[in-house]
């Protein structure tokens, strides 16, 4: 079952934020130079080939997206928490927001995304792994489509089984950023 598209009341975000590197984060709204997520953009976006869609799972404020919507012609959102802030952030004209947790039974497949050329997955679920169920029900997208995938790996993961699953489907890790892992194939 998917779910219908999050509608915001109003939106926030200015062009000219992006640089003056204002961003809404966790901490509040300022100027935020050389943040994480900038760094993080800064280190993966030349691996990347088709800057059509950026699937951004586990969104949250989209302080990632702010970055990667300056290159992506879409941007399609997945979180459970429905963060009137995100419009701080993103481009409304770009942003799809879905307030769902996404898993391998409910898919990101099944919204039936296209162009997806990086597929961003940082999700916190009570300290368990659950990013390689979250790939799982990408794989159509990750099969066909051969995204640039960046993923959190938390300390629960102590088996690797995102990193597992997605070396199956033969991708390779191009990156580390801390906890989060890049892979292409």
């Amino acid at each position: 079952m998917t779910v219908q598209k999050t509608t915001f009341s109003e939106w926030h975000f200015q062009q000219d934020w992006v640089s003056d590197d204002v961003l809404y984060t966790s901490n509040g709204f300022g100027k935020q130079v050389d943040n994480s997520y900038k760094l993080l953009w800064n280190a993966v976006k030349d691996h990347i080939d088709n800057f059509n869609t950026c699937v951004d799972i586990g969104i949250g404020l989209g302080e990632f997206s702010r970055y990667a919507s300056q290159s992506f012609d879409n941007i399609i959102g997945f979180d459970p928490l429905n963060v009137e802030n995100i419009t701080y952030n993103v481009p409304q004209e770009k942003l799809a927001h879905y307030a769902v947790a996404v898993n391998d039974t409910e898919t990101v497949d099944s919204y039936n995304i296209n162009n997806v050329g990086l597929l961003k997955v940082t999700v916190k679920v009570n300290n368990t792994a659950q990013e390689h169920l979250i790939l799982k029900g990408c794989e159509n997208i990750l099969n066909n489509q051969n995204p640039v995938v960046l993923v959190d790996i938390h300390q629960a993961d102590e088996d690797n089984l995102a990193i597992d699953y997605l070396t199956s489907l033969g991708y390779s890790q191009i990156l580390s950023f801390g906890n989060i892992k890049g892979f292409k194939k």
